[in-house]
């Protein structure tokens, strides 16, 4: 074994320790997992660790990431989840169940609600892998076309695009642009290591860069990146890529006459295959080793590996698989046939339908022209008789108009005295507790000074000194209590003032949502002496101030705050004791736009009231409880006074969410 061979079991061994650091940590991610969106994609990422190494293990984390992705409605956790599957598949040359797989998830991206266009370009990049493996070049290179088609249209720079750029990276190769194709390949590697679920891929772009230093007879280069990759494959328990690198370093060692470390390596990479079944890269590795002994003479060895390579191709290629394989393609063209006939006769339908409606429309307008043309005379002496009869009306209606904006005023009106008082009655309860604390000091002053007087009068000064400076404390302190009423009196005057012709301001969002959310919660516990309830938050610091009418948005918060009391009180009541009622806000910032969200676990809100919720005067209230008018003007404040956007999702008897969107540039919101 060469020294270089030697270098590299050493590499092995110390890489071995990282690779289980690597699993600890993902088992530790999953176990302290909080929300059931980060234990899924926890879940996904034990599954895509085992996708090269163990298929139970893969299919096991896979299912109950897609079984709590369902239960918590979220639709790409499935599709990941899923991938891993394809990828198990993959890497043990069962192509017919990838491609299967690969086509059911290429269905399921179609049906996203959001990143679709994203992931649908990287389930291409899968069929296109299925189609390589199996020989079809031509269908290979349509799958990537498609996919750079649909990358270039998401517009998304994740860190899966790293696959893409690579592509550029050879496609310019081809081209014998040697700066370019280096350049590309370069930002690819960088790319994948942005990828959340595929960090184990950053092996494969390292392979993917030697191999392109290795073709440009830079074997210093090539021998660098060679290590890396495999060092990585190691760190990330990728088996399935540390047994292609193995290959890799095989083929480099070919080409540098180092026959005796070409063994080395292919050694390792059928040990690795044989132990995973990885039928694809062993095939490739025996023919290697049966002409390099052939070359040498050996034909015993070279029998030998001839047989393991003839096995091989026969595991991957059986007739069973091929006719499996072939029959999955026929079975989706002719989907795909099915759908454009579809297509074509829904698209014939059309035309005749709009043919047919034109015709219509036209003798339909026709025969009123006509009727209108036959009573034209006699419609403008009834015009002109109506004409007196019509002033009248407007004349009424005008004053109905009149009487109704009136009304709407005091509805309005109505509305923000309610906030006022709902404010008030938080303020009262929070200025309670110092108040509490000056009266409390007053009187124990009262009762020293009375002492330090008997004292004084008796000759006893040390007592008497002694008495006056916990007399002096006590003042202090209620100056301290009277200044933090103070603060409190004057914080909540200045946020309840008029905000006639205010301009927008820098406010602390967090701090502000805050304030009105201590504010409700006291205001619900002046009303109800027993209300309780779980108040959660989670706040992004990285916020900071942004520009808003902090008067109007406090009553946009206290509104859905009082709303969000309300419900899990009103649940509270009606489920006794087995219920804990829950309000929970979270900030973040994405871009340049920060997300409130006020989430409780109330009675909810049914579908069909969703829709009408920011209309006015609609109210999910008992009758005498609510105006009506609370979210609307919030939906004004927000929409109108902020160019922002509130929107509401529910599941009714479940929780009711409230999400406002605000921009921090002081951009309108799109």
């Amino acid at each position: 074994m060469t020294k270089y061979a030697l270098l590299f079991v050493s590499l092995l061994i110390a890489n071995a320790l990282c690779g289980q650091r690597y699993i600890d940590s993902l088992r530790n991610e999953l176990a302290f997992a909080k929300e059931d969106s980060d234990k899924v994609n926890s879940l996904v990422r034990m599954a895509d660790y085992f996708s090269q190494t163990n298929a139970d293990s893969t299919a096991c984390y896979s299912n109950k990431a897609i079984i709590l992705a369902k239960r918590i409605r979220y639709p790409r956790g499935i599709l990941m989840a899923r991938i891993s599957v394809f990828f198990s598949f993959l890497t043990r040359a069962d192509y017919p169940k990838a491609l299967k797989i690969a086509q059911d998830n290429l269905i399921l991206a179609e049906a996203l609600p959001y990143n679709r266009i994203f992931d649908m370009a990287y389930i291409h990049i899968n069929l296109a892998a299925v189609k390589y493996a199996m020989g079809d070049t031509i269908q290979n290179r349509l799958e990537l076309q498609e996919t750079d088609r649909l990358y270039k249209v998401s517009g998304n720079n994740d860190g899966d695009l790293w696959s893409a750029i690579h592509n550029q990276a050879m496609n310019y190769q081809r081209k014998k642009n040697k700066d370019s194709a280096l350049f590309l390949e370069h930002q690819a590697m960088e790319l994948v290591k942005k990828a959340p679920f595929r960090k184990t891929y950053s092996s494969l772009a390292s392979a993917y860069l030697a191999k392109m230093y290795l073709d440009y007879g830079m074997l210093n280069a090539a021998r660098h990146y060679y290590q890396q990759g495999l060092e990585q494959a190691k760190f990330y328990g990728a088996a399935y890529l540390e047994a292609r690198i193995n290959m890799n370093l095989m083929q480099f060692c070919i080409k540098s006459n180092q026959k005796d470390s070409a063994i080395y390596f292919a050694d390792n990479a059928l040990a690795i295959c044989k132990k995973y079944h990885f039928g694809d890269y062993a095939s490739t590795v025996a023919d290697s080793l049966y002409r390099i002994f052939e070359e040498k003479g050996k034909t015993d060895s070279a029998l030998r590996y001839m047989k393991i390579m003839m096995a091989a191709k026969d595991s991957i290629f059986s007739q069973a698989k091929m006719q499996a394989f072939q029959r999955l393609i026929s079975e989706n063209d002719q989907r795909q046939r099915e759908a454009e006939v579809e297509r074509e006769r829904l698209q014939s339908k059309i035309k005749l339908y709009t043919s047919l409606s034109g015709i219509a429309i036209f003798l339909v307008i026709s025969a009123i022209l006509y009727r209108n043309n036959r009573q034209r005379k006699k419609a403008y002496a009834i015009i002109r008789n109506q004409k007196q009869e019509t002033e009248i009306q407007k004349a009424k209606v005008e004053e109905a108009y009149q009487e109704l904006k009136s009304a709407q005023r005091q509805l309005i009106q109505s509305e923000k005295m309610a906030s006022l008082g709902e404010m008030t009655a938080g303020i009262a309860h929070e200025i309670q507790n110092p108040l509490n604390f000056v009266n409390n000091f007053s009187e124990l002053n009262g009762e020293l000074i009375e002492e330090m007087e008997r004292a004084l009068k008796i000759g006893n000064q040390a007592e008497a000194v002694a008495l006056a400076g916990n007399i002096r404390q006590n003042m202090e302190k209620i100056n301290q209590h009277g200044k933090r009423a103070q603060g409190i009196v004057t914080g909540m005057l200045q946020h309840s003032r008029t905000t006639a012709g205010e301009k927008q301001q820098p406010t602390d969002i967090n701090a502000l949502a805050e304030e009105y959310l201590r504010l409700s919660l006291h205001a619900m516990k002046a009303k109800d002496s027993g209300f309780e309830c779980k108040i959660g938050q989670d706040m992004d610091p990285s916020i900071g101030k942004i520009n808003v009418i902090p008067q109007d948005l406090g009553r946009v918060f206290l509104n859905i705050f009082n709303n969000a009391f309300y419900a899990v009180g009103d649940k509270k009541k009606k489920l006794d004791n087995g219920f804990e009622p829950e309000v929970f806000l979270r900030t973040k910032k994405k871009n340049d736009q920060i997300e409130i969200c006020i989430r409780d676990n109330g009675s909810g809100v049914s579908q069909k009231n969703i829709e009408k919720i920011f209309q006015p005067f609609f109210t999910t209230k008992p009758t005498g409880q609510g105006t009506g008018l609370g979210l609307s003007l919030a939906y004004d404040i927000i929409t109108k006074e902020h160019n922002g956007k509130i929107s509401v999702q529910s599941g009714e008897g479940e929780y009711a969410e409230f999400l406002i969107v605000l921009s921090t540039s002081g951009n309108p919101y799109i």
